[in-house]
């Protein structure tokens, strides 16, 4: 009996001290992960002072020193792409700035435009189209950027691709282009006096022709007109799925997101696309808790990287820690580049805040003795 809890005392010892032993090897390797992070940071900083005052070849070896660190912060890259830019190193400087998109979480419009105009200007007009299209499609169509995008279709031989936007700008600024596309302007000309549009989008009501016409409009780039003839449907049928749909996917292109989720929520028979956007708005719009409600409706359906990231990003908005470790697990199943991604992402901020805390506290701790040598004063 006696070697018997001998036993139980040695085996609940070693089990202890494996635990702590455990848990303070976690924490040592936290705490070399965030010290890291933070001599990172701490390169970076320094690097982009130099890059403010044009010191271009010491923000250059700053920044190697970073990216030897990290070498997949977007910022950071991005800020080492200009300065590479401004010392000749163009072809480089997009290879880095491309890559710093691609990693990068918020995928800004500027960001993205500022990768096609820098393709552009190296004359890779496939590249540059492709970005320029991006920017149109997900963000505000902007004329300047419809330009690049009609220049490099142009350029690759591609005019069957260009009547759309083109028309798009002649529909909502028909001077925007005064002097320029001489041939597209005489098709466009052409063609807009050879369709009669306004009697016969004006008599029907019968929802399919409705829709088609719609249709017509749309891929024509009248978008106001078709709007027009989606709203004649919806004003007979409310919750008329297609017409729902797609008002809002031209609204969403002209950033209205609150009249595109008005109708995004009209649609009866919800799909995967409708509950990722209704969540992508509220997301947009730091409602978190709404956004995770639609984005795990989409999630019964079909699980996605970006869905799964975006479940992360709103759970760690609402400081969470069971819903990212959560939908971080799944994740990591599905693709394990944006986990870490992500993780990293986090960790950086979270170093960051840590620093920010850490300074506060000082400054307190400053400010208590003060205070004491003004009591003792």
């Amino acid at each position: 009996m006696k070697r018997v809890i001998i036993g139980v005392v040695v085996f609940l010892f070693v089990a202890t001290a494996t635990i702590v032993g455990f848990g303070y090897y976690e924490y040592q390797q936290r705490e070399a992960r965030i010290a890291k992070v933070l001599e990172f940071k701490d390169l970076a900083f320094r690097a982009y002072g130099n890059l403010a005052n044009n010191n271009l070849k010491e923000a250059k070896k700053l920044y190697e020193r970073a990216l030897a660190l990290h070498d997949e912060d977007s910022k950071t890259l991005r800020d080492f792409a200009q300065v590479l830019s401004k010392l000749g190193e163009h072809k480089r400087a997009v290879e880095i700035f491309e890559r710093a998109y691609k990693l990068d979480l918020s995928k800004r419009e500027d960001h993205l435009t500022t990768l096609a105009d820098m393709h552009f200007k190296l004359e890779n007009y496939e590249k540059a189209a492709e970005f320029y299209k991006e920017a149109i499609e997900r963000f505000r169509p902007r004329y300047r950027h419809i330009e690049g995008l009609i220049t490099s279709l142009l350029r690759l031989d591609r005019k069957d691709e260009v009547m759309g936007y083109y028309a798009f700008v002649m529909q909502n600024d028909p001077d925007f282009f005064e002097g320029k596309f001489p041939e597209l302007r005489a098709k466009y000309t052409k063609e807009t006096k050879a369709i009669d549009l306004t009697p016969r989008y004006d008599t029907t009501d019968e929802i399919d022709a409705l829709l088609s016409i719609a249709r017509e409009y749309r891929a024509r780039g009248f978008d106001r007109r078709a709007l027009l003839s989606y709203y004649k449907i919806i004003n007979q049928e409310k919750t008329h799925d297609e017409a729902n749909k797609e008002v809002a996917e031209l609204l969403l292109k002209h950033s209205d997101t609150k009249r595109a989720l008005v109708h995004l929520e009209h649609v009866k028979n919800k799909d995967f696309d409708v509950f990722f956007k209704i969540g992508g708005i509220h997301h947009q719009s730091k409602n978190y808790e709404k956004a995770i409600e639609y984005y795990r409706k989409a999630l019964d359906i079909k699980e996605t990287p970006m869905l799964l990231k975006n479940l992360v990003a709103c759970g760690f908005h609402q400081r969470d820690i069971d819903k990212v470790e959560y939908y971080m697990a799944k994740l990591e199943k599905v693709d394990p580049r944006l986990a870490n991604e992500i993780e990293h992402s986090m960790l950086i901020r979270a170093g960051f805040e840590m620093q920010k805390r850490d300074k506060i506290l000082y400054q307190l701790n400053e400010m208590w003795f003060d205070f004491q040598d003004i009591l003792k004063g």
